[in-house]
């Protein structure tokens, strides 16, 4: 029997109720340059939309040691920062001209694969070191004049040896971390018109850095970011062995 909600195209082939939600997209610049060697420079007329890769957390791990060309290549296919004339982050979004230094693609993209790195630790074999979390952030973890040098503290306590005590510290730096740029970064939900059809869309508030922080919060929450057994590089998987990845050519 066709139910009323049959008809009406809301529930899905299996019968279950509810449709994915298409991905959004990413405003693309169409004035991006390099200047010097030290920044990017953007500002848009006529702009392009793209829809980010669902890997696109990889990609954008991997620029913690990119070249500015790198950078420059990289920004001109899926999108900038959204910096403003000052190289920074402004309070709301939709800049249409911004300065963004190599060295903030960087750093950013560190934190980015920082990030992916404790999530893989704690993935694999739960391994977690005091240099592990620095990497994210060394707010979390700090030192005490009165007490060794390779002595590290977490909330007054020293940095305990137990295992589990280890991971969950890190689950907790980890889960700090998404949080916060989910925060600064958002997505929302937004609706559109394809074909007269009404339709569901993310709307990443903030272009790319949104894409960032809700790729990196979809992979470590399906549990899918793993160790390269040949770089020993984090990587994200997508489906397939988690052997999968095959490192890149120096």
């Amino acid at each position: 029997m066709v139910s009323k909600m049959d008809l009406g195209g809301v529930t899905r082939p299996d019968g279950r109720i509810g449709n994915p939600v298409p991905p959004g997209r990413v405003i693309v610049p169409d004035r991006i340059e390099l200047r010097d060697d030290w920044a990017v420079f953007w500002s848009w007329e006529s702009p392009k939309q793209v829809k980010p890769p669902d890997a696109l957390i990889q990609s954008f791990a991997e620029l913690e040691n990119a070249t500015p060309s790198q950078v420059l290549t990289f920004a001109k296919r899926y999108g900038v920062l959204g910096m403003n004339e000052l190289a920074e982050f402004p309070e709301k979004p939709h800049e249409i001209k911004g300065v963004e230094p190599i060295e903030r693609w960087n750093a950013l993209a560190k934190r980015a694969s920082s990030l992916l790195r404790l999530a893989a630790a704690l993935q694999s074999d739960g391994t977690v070191t005091a240099e592990t979390i620095l990497a994210v952030d060394e707010r979390y973890l700090y030192r005490k004049i009165d007490h060794r040098d390779d002595e590290w503290f977490w909330l007054d306590k020293p940095f305990p040896g137990d295992k589990k005590k280890r991971i969950g510290i890190a689950q907790t730096c980890l889960d700090m971390e998404i949080e916060s740029m989910l925060y600064r970064f958002p997505s929302t939900i937004s609706i559109e018109r394809d074909k007269g059809e009404l339709e569901l869309v993310l709307d990443y508030r903030w272009g790319l850095p949104s894409v960032i922080s809700l790729q990196l919060m979809l992979a470590v929450a399906r549990k899918s970011v793993y160790f390269c057994s040949a770089c020993k590089n984090p990587f994200v998987r997508h489906g397939g062995s988690n052997l999968e990845r095959r490192p890149k050519a120096n």
